[in-house]
């Protein structure tokens, strides 16, 4: 059956492919617009579902795509300090197989992290141009506006899914990590394109009906947020507007609008919302993370391996007659917990450098420019102080976007008069922006 099924996708298989060849940055884009539900849908082609959903198989397209592009062009961008860090994240995670409590799985899971580092590398060294952003953008907010007006029609017609704990709470199968559904997980892989939506929504000089359009996108972003009832997720969100707007002027008047347009929206969104809000209570996190400190002595030196978190939970619950945990084998809730447990300090130390040298690197980009994907990064930081996912790929997409973001500023910088993302004034006329 499988077969059949690539005989009669063949057509389409090639044409995208050549299609592919010729744009790299548009392959990415549309790659990075699946992200919040491209694992829910693989094709049946009778291999592993990791390698068969949608969002997969496009990253692999990627992949080849750009590093065609790179082989062509004989340009590339030079490493930042955070892709090195990351390469060197990668090795330390493998080499963790050699004293792993659990090799097989460590090795599985550096399988995985191999193929997003892989595909990190080649976006950062290629050399997108300031058209190739701006298409990789606005397929950031399509996908997580698209993602936002399903969330709502669910609850429009009374189809959010029930959580373990009876809640209604909106979640997309895996968010581009896995088969699982975790609504903690949706509300994280939208924080980039509501971050970005709204920072373009309040770009001077932009037209009105583009103006609409991210705002648009922006509420509908928000609500499906909203809609996940994840305290962690909100909480980002709301860090994600404070950073945009603090670096806008039209910032008060832009929310101000933004918030009579979301409030009709809001009378959709269900009870549970807010009786979760008033859930002062940790889920299970804060019993979680002591287990992992009471467990640090034995592993922070030198870690339990890549991707053995639970086996620490685990063996800590089967041999500590006091511990307090109910369960066996959850993942650490903390991305900062579980690499010191896992990678030890080295791996801590790696990945915090390795965000931080981001972040610098953002934020000596224009504050005009910067302030989307910075923001970005500050609620992946956020939301992965609750989550462990750096083997999801929103987690990379967050990462790549700026990169990319860092990597035009610098071409820009180096090219143009003015030294800004955009080039000359665009306020200017054509003309006099050229010498006399």
């Amino acid at each position: 059956m499988s077969t059949v099924i690539w005989l009669a996708l063949l057509p389409l298989v090639l044409a995208v492919g050549l299609w592919a060849f010729q744009r790299p940055p548009r392959v990415f884009a549309i790659y990075a617009a699946v992200i919040p539900f491209g694992s829910t849908f693989a094709l049946p082609l009778g291999l592993p579902r990791s390698f068969t959903t949608i969002s997969s198989i496009l990253a692999a397209l990627t992949v080849v795509a750009l590093t065609w592009g790179l082989v062509r062009r004989r340009l590339h961008n030079p490493l930042t300090l955070a892709t090195s860090l990351w390469l060197l994240f990668l090795s330390l995670a493998a080499a963790s197989a050699a004293w792993s409590l659990r090799p097989a799985a460590t090795v599985d899971d550096v399988f995985v992290l191999g193929s997003l580092v892989i595909l990190y590398l080649v976006v950062a060294l290629y050399p997108f141009e300031r058209n190739d952003l701006a298409f990789v953008a606005n397929a950031i907010v399509v996908g997580t506006a698209l993602t936002g007006a399903y969330a709502i029609a669910l609850a429009a017609t009374s189809n959010l899914p029930e959580t373990g704990a009876g809640l209604a709470r909106f979640e997309i199968t895996g968010a581009g990590g896995g088969e699982g559904g975790d609504p903690n997980i949706t509300a994280a892989a939208l924080l980039l394109g509501f971050a970005i939506a709204l920072h373009d929504a309040l770009q001077p000089g932009i037209s009105r009906a583009m103006r609409v359009g991210y705002l648009i996108a922006t509420v509908l972003t928000a609500i499906g947020i909203v809609l996940t009832v994840s305290r962690g997720g909100i909480i980002a969100a709301g860090i994600v507007v404070a950073i945009v707007v603090v670096k806008q002027r039209r910032g008060a008047i832009t929310i101000l609008i933004l918030g009579l347009v979301m409030a009709p929206a809001l009378f959709l969104i269900p009870d549970t919302v807010a009786e979760r809000s008033d859930n002062t209570g940790t889920s299970g996190r804060t019993a979680i993370w002591e287990i992992a400190l009471e467990s640090c002595p034995e592993y922070c030196v030198t870690g339990s391996g890549f991707a053995t978190f639970p086996d620490v939970h685990e063996e800590h619950l089967l041999t500590t007659p006091d511990a307090t945990g109910t369960k066996l084998r959850f993942q650490a809730h903390s991305i900062w917990l579980g690499t010191l447990i896992e990678l030890g300090v080295l791996g801590l130390v790696l990945a915090t450098v390795a965000l931080v040298a981001l972040g610098w690197d953002l934020w000596r980009v224009p504050s005009r420019f910067r302030a989307g994907a910075l923001a970005g990064l500050v609620g992946l930081i956020v939301t992965n102080s609750f989550l462990s996912n750096s083997t999801f790929k929103y987690f990379w997409l967050v990462l790549m976007y700026g990169t990319i973001v860092v990597n035009v500023n610098r071409m820009w910088s180096r090219d143009t008069p003015n030294g800004s993302l955009m080039g000359p004034d665009p306020s200017l006329p054509v003309d006099s922006n050229l010498d006399a």
